[in-house]
């Protein structure tokens, strides 16, 4: 009895795993996205931006640029970068001179 208990649990995990899947071309991921989030043997959920992420064929996900759909993976924060140049001096102060008195 307990190995039927035992077969009926495992079977109603597969199953629910089964169901879990994204239909091919259907919506896998994104901000407030509750459904499922893994795709069918052969597609993969590419992440298109932070609203949307999508069931696509493995052979169309690695033709598309990583660059352009890579979603950043670091929490870090970036560093800073080189801290501007000090302000220029300011100019010297124009020094008097003194006219001569004039000739007569």
């Amino acid at each position: 009895m307990r190995l039927t208990s035992a077969f009926s649990v495992v079977a109603a995990v597969l199953a629910t795993t089964a169901l879990a899947q994204q239909q091919n071309w259907g919506m896998c991921g994104g901000i407030g996205w509750t459904g499922p989030t893994t795709c069918n043997t052969g597609w993969v959920c590419q992440y298109w931006n932070d609203w949307d992420s999508t069931c696509i064929p493995d052979y169309y996900a690695s033709s598309i640029s990583q660059s352009a759909t890579a979603k950043p993976t670091s929490t870090s924060k970036p560093t800073a970068s080189a801290s501007p140049p000090p302000p220029p001096p300011p100019p010297p102060h124009p020094t008097h001179t003194p006219k001569p008195p004039p000739t007569p």
